[in-house]
This record gives C-alpha cells, sequence and structure tokens, in this order.
C-alpha cells in the first residue's frame, strides 16, 4: 500500500518514513511508513506466564488471555496439596495431599510449601513402643528409637516356670505338684513348701548335720572303748 499523507486542500503528499499507516488487522504489528510504502512491523507478543492460561491475538482486538484445557498437569507452587492440573484456567489440586509419613515414631512429619517434607526429631526419652513387649520399653533417642533393657520375667518361684512371647509379655507357667523345688521341700500349688514326712529327722539338710555329729560321737566312743 502507498503511503500518503493528507494535506489541507485535499492534496496527499508522500508520508515520511515511521508515518503510522494501521490497517484492520491488530495481530499483524503496528503499520508505519517506509519509503512511501506502508509495511508491518513486529506481530505483537500474546503469550502469558499464567499457567493455566494461553495467549492469543483476535485480528479486531488483539491480544487476549484464554484459559488453558481443563485437566492439564500444573504447578501452584505448593507441594504439600499433591498433583494439580487447570480448571477453568486456574492451577487447583486434583488429588490427595503430599504424604509426609515416614513410619518413623521418632519425627514428627510436617509439609512446608517451600520445602515439601519436613521430618523433626522429637524429644529424646519420647516413648516409641513397637509390638515386642519382650525386648523392653522402647524411648526415642536423636529421632531413633532404641530399646531398653529386655523385660526381667523372673518372679523368684521354683515352682514356675518364667518365660516371655512378644504379644503376651510374661508368663509364668506352674510347675506339677510334687516337683522337687529344694532339700525336703516340693511343690504345691505354685508353692514351694515343706514336705510333711521330713520332720527333722536325716533327711533335711539340718538333720543330717545332726546325724552326721551322731555318728561321728559314737564312732569315737567305741574306738574308745577298744582300746581299754
Amino acid at each position: 500500500m502507498v503511503c500518503n499523507r493528507p494535506r489541507a486542500g485535499g492534496e496527499c503528499l508522500p508520508a515520511d518514513d515511521g508515518y503510522p499507516c494501521p490497517d484492520a488487522d491488530r495481530c499483524d504489528g503496528e503499520e508505519v511508513c517506509s519509503g512511501s510504502v506502508c509495511v508491518d512491523t513486529e506481530p505483537p507478543d500474546c503469550t502469558t506466564t499464567d499457567v493455566c492460561r494461553v495467549g492469543a491475538c483476535e485480528p479486531d482486538v488483539g491480544c487476549v488471555v484464554l484459559p488453558d484445557d481443563d485437566g492439564e498437569p500444573c504447578d501452584n507452587g505448593n507441594p504439600c496439596d499433591g498433583v494439580d492440573v487447570c480448571s477453568d484456567g486456574m492451577c487447583v489440586p486434583a488429588g490427595d495431599p503430599l504424604d509426609c509419613d515416614d513410619h518413623n515414631p521418632c519425627t514428627r512429619d510436617d509439609c512446608a510449601p517451600a520445602t515439601g517434607c519436613t521430618h523433626l526429631p522429637v524429644a529424646d526419652g519420647t516413648p516409641c513402643p513397637d509390638s515386642d513387649l519382650c525386648n523392653g520399653d522402647e524411648v526415642c533417642r536423636q529421632g531413633v528409637c532404641a530399646a531398653a533393657e529386655p523385660t526381667d520375667c523372673d518372679d523368684h518361684n521354683a515352682c514356675t516356670t518364667d518365660s516371655c512371647t512378644p504379644t503376651g509379655g510374661c508368663l509364668h507357667q506352674q510347675l506339677a505338684d510334687g516337683t522337687s523345688c529344694g532339700d525336703c521341700r516340693d511343690c504345691r500349688g505354685g508353692l514351694c513348701l515343706p514336705k510333711d514326712d521330713c520332720g527333722g529327722g536325716c533327711a533335711t539338710a539340718a538333720g543330717r548335720d545332726v546325724c552326721l555329729a551322731l555318728l561321728l560321737g559314737i564312732s569315737i566312743i567305741l574306738v574308745g572303748r577298744k582300746h581299754r
């Protein structure tokens, strides 16, 4: 198109370079005169930084911003709310929040939008019991669950068998009645009791000492008589 500049009186003169000569299309750039010819400049940049909107150009309007397709992946800058997708031009969470559970009872699990999952140690000494009742009471130490001394199941009863199961803890099984549990003693009803027929005779430890002393005394007397 020849570039002319109107003048008073209806006369047209060639326009200077750079003189505007716009057409009806706003998407092909701003038109200006160059060497008496109307030429296009660079088309407008209609791009947008909005993750869920796209830039476009309409000839009679110019740049416009339109919603992107629903369901397109996007990132709203917050990792804690899970996966994001576009919906009506907005980036919104579309699934479950981020799972920050590290399955460690000695850490406090959290999520910060700037960094994501965090795992901070709880205070030392915080109980962290496991499913085993035989390995002692567990407590947290520097973010790690540590076992204490194993459970002591000794009931100091000679008439029970002491044991431990992970789910039941300490067990004390009574020995059968009549089971020997010491010198002249046997088990009855889970208790270690003196035998009824022992009395003070030679069957007991004390009785044996007395009997040995008597036998020794008798032996001395008999030997003395032989030498008379």
